[in-house]
C-alpha cells in the first residue's frame, strides 16, 4: 500500500476542480502504471510467470478482436460482436451496453434460462450505472450479489464507463453474473475497459 501525492502551484484556483483533477491523474497514469510495474516484478518468480501468462492471453485476445474489426463496415454487427466476444471471454451470464444519446442499447446472453433474471437485474439498475459511470467515471465492480426487496433477483455486476478520447461519459458496458457464477476481478475488469 502506498500514498502518492501531487502538489500543484497556481495563482487562481481551476474553475472546475474535478475536471482538473481528472485530467491531471490522466497525464500520471503512464507513470502509475510504471510504478505498478516495478511492484509487479518485485514479486515471486512462480506468481510472476503466472501473471504474465495470463497477461500474454488477454493480449491475444485484445489483439484478435482489433483485427476482426479492421475492414468492417456495419457499425451494429461490429459493436454486437465486440459484446459477445467480451462476455465470452468474461463468462458472465448477460452483457449489455447502453449510450443513451445514440439510442443505442445492445444485449448479449449466453444461456437464455440465466439470462433471464439477469435482465430483469439489468432493467432495474440501468439508470443507476448510468449515473454512476457519468458521476465517477470509473468501473463499478459487485461480486457479493445485489438485489432488491421485492424480489431477490442478486446478481454479481462489472460496470465500466464508455467514453470518448476527452473523457466524457456515453454510456456504460455492463457485464451481469448470477449468484452462483465466477466473481469479477480486477482482470475482468482490465478486458472489459480494452473490449
Amino acid at each position: 500500500m502506498g500514498v502518492f501525492c501531487v502538489s500543484q502551484k497556481r495563482s487562481i484556483a481551476p474553475a472546475q476542480p474535478n475536471q482538473h483533477a481528472a485530467k491531471i491523474a490522466q497525464k500520471l497514469r503512464p507513470l502509475l502504471n510504471c510504478v505498478h510495474r516495478d511492484f509487479a516484478a518485485s514479486r515471486p518468480t512462480q506468481t510472476r510467470g503466472r501473471a504474465l501468462t495470463e497477461l500474454t492471453a488477454e493480449l491475444e485476445w485484445l489483439f484478435n478482436i482489433t483485427n476482426r474489426v479492421e475492414g468492417a463496415t456495419d457499425d451494429r454487427r461490429i459493436l454486437k460482436g465486440l459484446l459477445r466476444s467480451a462476455a465470452d471471454r468474461l463468462e458472465c451470464g448477460y452483457a449489455v451496453i447502453c449510450i443513451p444519446e445514440k439510442r443505442l442499447l445492445m444485449e448479449h446472453e449466453r444461456d437464455a434460462l440465466m439470462a433471464a433474471s439477469l435482465k430483469a437485474a439489468g432493467r432495474q439498475t440501468q439508470q443507476h450505472l448510468l449515473a454512476w459511470a457519468t458521476r465517477q467515471q470509473k468501473p463499478l465492480m459487485i461480486s457479493n450479489g445485489v438485489g432488491t426487496r421485492k424480489k431477490a433477483a442478486t446478481c454479481k455486476i462489472l460496470s465500466v464507463p464508455v467514453q470518448r478520447y476527452t473523457g466524457r461519459v456515453l454510456g456504460v458496458l455492463v457485464f451481469f453474473n448470477p449468484p452462483s457464477g465466477a466473481d469479477f476481478i480486477t482482470r475482468h475488469e482490465f478486458l472489459a475497459r480494452r473490449g
